[in-house]
């Protein structure tokens, strides 16, 4: 179990001295809602959620462009680097491996939903209600 957690956590500080990484996943959205805020303000701030709606669709873009661009690119990355044969030889199991590289994702994507909700509530004014959440 320690061998999994050294190499969970070597992951996840690979991820945040990246700094396109931090950027393109923490930095660039906050940089679309306040496009959106700049652009449609007057018509969002005539919703009764403020910009709740363009928060959850900015939300669900970049999860999913994460999943699809910035882990496997993170992927590639590390078999470039030769960390991938590197761990094939160590005692630690694939699987082992695999759940370590996914938590690492799940904290990006956290950092990520917690950005934008705190830039959302901030810039476009998204009011975060418990039946909001649920609807």
């Amino acid at each position: 179990m320690k061998r999994f957690m050294l190499l969970t956590k070597a992951m996840v500080l690979s991820t945040l001295r990246e700094p396109q990484t931090l950027f393109w996943n923490l930095i660039f959205p906050v940089f679309w809602l306040v496009i959106y805020k700049v652009v449609f303000g007057r018509f969002l701030d005539s919703l009764p959620n403020g910009g709740g709606w363009i928060l959850a669709g900015l939300i669900v873009l970049n999860l999913l462009s994460f999943g699809l661009i910035g882990s496997s690119a993170q992927m590639v990355e590390m078999r470039d680097k030769g960390v991938l044969r590197r761990l094939k030889t160590t005692p630690l199991p694939a699987w082992q491996v695999f759940v370590a590289y996914l938590i690492n994702n799940v904290l990006v994507c956290l950092a990520q939903i917690a950005m934008l909700i705190g830039a959302g509530m901030l810039i476009a004014g998204a009011q975060l209600t418990l039946a909001g959440l649920l609807q």
